[in-house]
Parts: structure tokens; sequence; C-alpha cells
């Protein structure tokens, strides 16, 4: 009978992703944009939502800031906690300085422009193909030598398919061979946990045609990776970051935002 339970409390776990992938605008006259969800954890992968933006060419947006903080922290120059002043009014308290974590966090935009002239263009490059969210070759037009537009991979597009793939290997720490430096690769990546016992990770990413959260789960009974996708605007991104912790049987809080400033 406890078995049954479970199975019963999972059942309307996934039930009810379902109705918010599908219902999420009940009520009102615009019709909700279709989402895809993406998950894989020790069962295997799951899509739910609309299954044909599985491979949906689109902008990598505000994810592409992990292949950057890769670079960054690959490049020995960066860690988690480097931190750099930026003035932006989505970042709080700003002008201030904070720190690569929390940069990931705000999305901002200001603290990669600083940071990807440190990098270079040949170094970013390496690491945007190492990364195979993109064609093998991305030629030289990509990204402008003045790195506008960095912050969303320039002229780059990937698809749901290739972000979760990329994010399975930034949970697994397979990336590359150093170990510490995918530690601080994830401590970057931290987002707010209301649950014991349970690290949540991502990155949001939020353009015209393109809304995302891309990231993982740890707990003790192992790691869940997920890559939610909207083909929406600016005023989807509550609903992608609410569509993720739905997976983990929780409802996004704004409140919880107060966490980054310990990170």
């Amino acid at each position: 009978m406890a078995g049954s339970g479970v199975r019963s409390r999972g059942i309307q776990k996934w039930l009810g992703l379902c109705l918010l992938l599908l219902f999420p605008l009940l009520g009102l006259k615009a019709k909700p944009v279709e989402a895809l969800v993406l998950v894989t954890d020790a069962e295997g992968t799951r899509m739910m939502g609309e299954r044909s933006l599985q491979n949906m060419e689109a902008s990598p947006a505000s994810t592409f800031k992990v292949v950057l903080a890769w670079a960054a922290i690959e490049s020995g120059k960066f860690r988690a906690d480097s931190s750099r002043e930026v003035k932006e009014a989505h970042v709080p308290g700003s002008p201030r300085r904070i720190t690569l974590t929390q940069a990931m966090f705000y999305s901002s935009n200001s603290y990669f422009h600083q940071l990807a002239p440190e990098l270079g263009w040949e170094w970013i490059t390496d690491h945007a193909e190492r990364s195979g969210l993109f064609s093998p070759s991305l030629g030289a037009s990509w990204l402008g030598k003045d790195f506008r537009f960095v912050e969303k991979g320039g002229t780059l597009r990937t698809t749901p398919q290739r972000n979760h793939d990329f994010m399975k290997r930034v949970a697994a720490g397979s990336l590359s061979a150093d170990a510490a430096g995918e530690e601080e690769l994830r401590k970057s990546l931290r987002w707010p946990s209301p649950r014991k016992g349970l690290e949540l990770f991502g990155k949001t990413g939020t353009v015209t045609g393109a809304v995302w959260f891309n990231g993982f789960g740890k707990s003790s009974q192992g790691t869940t990776v997920v890559t939610v996708f909207l083909p929406g605007k600016l005023e989807d991104r509550r609903r992608a970051i609410g569509l993720f912790y739905e997976v983990f049987g929780l409802e996004w809080n704004e409140a919880w935002a107060v966490e980054a400033e310990k990170f």
C-alpha cells in the first residue's frame, strides 16, 4: 500500500506539471505559448509539453552565459566569487559589485561585457565550439570583435535538445578534466532551494522567440537535469522558472530571490 501511495503522489505531480504546461493562462484571452520540458534522471529522459519544439533552432539567449562562465573559470582568471562593478536596473542595489554567481542569477549583461574582453574572442569561440551547443565550426562572424551581444551568443542558434545535452555534461562535471573548475562552475549556477537536501542550479535566458530555464537538481536520490523552452517573450520568463521548479514538486516564489545575496 505504501508503494501505491508513492506512485499515486508521483502521478499527481506529473499531472500537475502537465496542467501547468497546457493551461498557464486559463481564463485569459491571450492564447498561452506552448512549452517544452525535457527531464533526464536515473530513469532516463522524457519530454512533456510541445514535443515539436525539441529540435527548434533558437537563440540560446542568456543561457549562453553558462559557456562564458565556464570559459572564465577555466581561464584561471575567475571564480564563482569573483566580483565586478555593475550598473543595471534589474540588479538590486545597483550600482554595486556582484559575484559571478550573482551575475548569473540576476543575468547581468554588464558583468559579461566586462568579462568577455578579458578572455578574448579566440578563447570564447573555443569554448562555444567545445560546448556542443552549435555546429562544430562557428566561423568568424558569429560574434563581432567588440563583443556586442556576447551575453546571448551573438548570432548563434541552438536547440532545446542540444541545450539539454550540454547541461547534462555540466551536471555530471564532464566538460573537462579540471574537477575544481567544474565545481566552481556549478557554484556559479546556484538557485534558491527551500527544501533541505535539494540543491538547485540553473540559468534563465530570454529574448523574443526564446525563453529558457536550463538547469538541474541534486539530492540524495540523484541528479535531475531539466530544460524548459518556450518560443515566447519576456513576460514568459516567470513561467519558465515555474516549470523548472514544478519538476521538483515546488512552486517558485519570487521572495526566494533574496537568497542570491548570500551567493
